[in-house]
């Protein structure tokens, strides 16, 4: 009786060893994925900055937000989120959740007035209700076949139906507020909704956000689900 309680404790010590090697094993496993994930998601951005010949930002991802129906200071009438400076000494900065990478026609025909887009591609977050956790989608509309000599506003209206679109991340959210949009300050008394693209000026965007690894149990934080929070920045072409 003595020898089968002891190796009843051993086997009870190897089996409790075991289970945590495996957690320890899946929790590593998953923070590599989402380690691989942001460095995928960064280096993409990286490069769409550089070789792109325009960036435009917006608050969302609704056709209400890029028809042109708002009108702010420099955005060309439409929705556009740009830097607003209500104080030259202490301008206000945008956010929004879909970030668009425009490429022109290069060289500009000579026949042309003004260059025409060839392709648009676009990063956003897509949630079920306005600043919680949702997946990030990539738009592309290849016009290279004929291209636009539309707005950028008009292209994303008429192509957003017939667009290709690709799932990104599983789920995201967006840490970063706005302290202007549509042109208007935001109150210092609200709580304005997190986004994932932050304008710290013309040429510089920063991207702030969360990566989660699974959608079970995100409120207790167990070992099956990770997350992981990502900050860089982008130099785009304006």
């Amino acid at each position: 009786m003595v020898a089968v309680t002891v190796v009843g404790f051993l086997m009870a010590g190897i089996m409790a060893f075991y289970v945590q090697n495996l957690r320890s094993m899946y929790a590593s496993d998953q923070r590599m994925k989402l380690a691989g994930q942001i460095k995928k998601f960064s280096n993409e951005l990286i490069v769409q900055a550089s070789r792109s010949n325009l960036f435009v930002l917006y608050k969302s991802a609704t056709a209400a937000d890029f028809d042109g129906s708002i009108s702010g200071p420099d955005a060309n009438d439409s929705d556009r989120q740009i830097i607003n400076v209500i104080d030259p000494a202490n301008p206000l900065h945008p956010a929004g959740v879909f970030a668009v990478f425009v490429y022109y026609e290069i060289p500009k025909p000579a026949n042309q007035p003004l260059h025409r887009i060839t392709k648009i591609e676009g990063y956003f977050i897509d949630p079920a209700a306005a600043g919680t956790i949702g997946e990030v989608k990539k738009i592309v509309i290849d016009l290279s076949s004929s291209p636009s000599t539309s707005t950028v506003e008009a292209i994303l209206t008429a192509n957003w139906s017939t667009a290709t679109f690709t799932s990104y991340f599983s789920l995201a959210r967006g840490l970063m507020s706005p302290e202007v949009i549509d042109g208007t300050a935001v109150p210092t008394s609200a709580t304005p909704t997190p986004r994932l693209f932050y304008m710290s000026n013309a040429r510089n965007v920063l991207i702030s956000g969360q990566l989660y690894s699974s959608q079970t149990n995100r409120a207790t934080n167990d070992q099956k689900t990770y997350t992981d929070s990502f900050f860089f920045n982008i130099t785009p072409r304006t």
